[in-house]
């Protein structure tokens, strides 16, 4: 028998940076359509998702196998064949869920609600609201990184005309 791979509680999601954090909280896209999108926050939505891809990065097969392996132990019992079947089916159906959904505190919950080991569609409908969860914001990220940013102050091309204070007669 090969040995299993404990799967870990996820990392913490990376910190997103407090320009985006702040646009975000206040996301209106129609800042996208005006371009009021700053620089700062275009660049820092770049960066930031390319650390939430990563994160929400899909499991590799042998993790998500160990899950299944464990979750098999705590339900009513099924062949290695029937195994084998629900394995494949499973690993297509929930193949684009981020990896960090298959840890302990996961098949915790998996433990509590099934009595039996799931199809396919029980284990889509158990992780799937959870991984929605986690990812919320990742697409309003993606389009701030996609922004064209608004100009900077000055760019050259404006005429700056002073206007002398007038005083109030006393």
């Amino acid at each position: 028998m090969k040995a299993l791979i404990i799967p870990n509680n996820p990392a913490p999601m990376p910190a997103t940076p407090p320009e985006l954090a702040q646009k975000l909280a206040t996301f209106d896209g129609m800042d996208l359509i005006r371009g009021s999108v700053p620089a700062v926050v275009v660049e820092q939505a770049k960066r930031h998702l390319a650390q939430l891809e990563a994160y929400h990065r899909p499991a590799r097969e042998n993790v998500l196998e160990a899950w299944l392996r464990m979750l098999r132990g705590g339900v009513a019992p099924i062949t290695e064949t029937e195994f084998s079947s629900r394995l494949f089916a499973i690993r297509i159906a929930c193949q684009d869920l981020p990896g960090w959904v298959w840890n302990t505190e996961m098949l915790k919950l998996a433990w509590r609600f099934m009595k039996f080991f799931p199809t396919a569609a029980e284990a889509f409908e158990l992780l799937d609201p959870i991984a929605q969860k986690g990812m919320r914001g990742m697409s309003q990220v993606r389009l701030l990184s996609q922004a064209k940013p608004s100009r900077d102050e000055d760019d050259g091309d404006t005429v700056r005309i002073s206007v002398p204070q007038m005083r109030r007669p006393s």
